[in-house]
């Protein structure tokens, strides 16, 4: 989304084409327009490219991650498998679990616990944001990034449930 050369083609293909239901040559012109918007503004917010495919890549992506959380900022994160399917109920895709190595990689180099925020954005554009979940330094890390993965995935889907369920009020 960050990256002018590959913006157009994700916008086709995740939005365009699955939300907005357009379909080429529109689709291309229109994920085009749109990401002459976006790719500026999204770079202008020191929004971190997400690398996939190779390690160094994916690194890079957690590096630059970490010293935003080093500095006192805020990562938002949108883990979610795009390949697979929607959630037809919460419209959520399943959660990849890579982001969770944030917690280890600041413990590592800080000595600090970092905590995830399960954040809902409804789209009544209602937001929610949970109670903070810790990083656990003293679980093994390869079952640790799989209970955050999961408590994460669990939370926000019931967040997005919770909202759902007031709109029908």
């Amino acid at each position: 989304m960050v990256d002018k050369r590959l913006a157009s083609d994700y916008l086709r293909i995740d939005f365009v084409e699955s939300s907005l239901r357009l379909r080429p040559p529109l689709s291309q012109w229109t994920a085009k327009a749109i990401s002459l918007i976006s790719v500026p503004m999204l770079t202008s917010l020191d929004c971190v490219p997400v690398h996939r495919g190779e390690y160094d890549d994916i690194q890079d992506t957690l590096l630059d991650s970490l010293a935003l959380l080093k500095e006192g900022k805020i990562v938002l994160v949108f883990p979610e498998e795009p390949n697979l399917e929607l959630d037809p109920q919460t419209k959520m895709r399943p959660f990849l679990k890579g982001f969770t190595r944030l917690g280890e990689l600041f413990f590592e180099g800080t000595g600090g616990i970092l905590c995830f925020y399960p954040v809902a954005i409804h789209e009544t554009k209602k937001v929610t944001v949970g109670k903070p979940i810790p990083f656990n330094p003293d679980h093994p890390y390869e079952l640790e990034r799989h209970r955050l993965k999961d408590l994460l995935e669990k939370e926000i889907r019931g967040m997005y449930l919770e909202m759902d369920m007031g709109d029908a009020s």
